[in-house]
């Protein structure tokens, strides 16, 4: 997951929109919980990315913060 957070933060919005795709990626095909450590690196990282000009870049990085909230076993609002 490392890999693809330091792709997320790149300069360049193509790299960062690879990086938030293969995040989304990693965390759909995840079964097992996210370390405080890592969770607190994906949050970061995914609270610059929502700044980002790109909406694609925002968006990706809602959904790579949705897959992890799934992940961390956390109750959830009903839509």
């Amino acid at each position: 997951m490392e890999e693809a957070l330091e792709l997320a933060r790149a300069k360049d919005t193509k790299e960062r929109m690879a990086g938030v795709e293969r995040l989304h990626q990693l965390l759909e095909a995840s079964r097992k919980s996210l370390s405080s450590s890592e969770v607190t690196s994906l949050v970061d990282c995914c609270m610059d990315l929502l700044k980002d000009n790109n909406f694609r870049v925002s968006q990706g990085a809602l959904q790579a913060l949705a897959s992890a909230a799934v992940l961390s076993g956390a109750p959830q609002a009903p839509l």
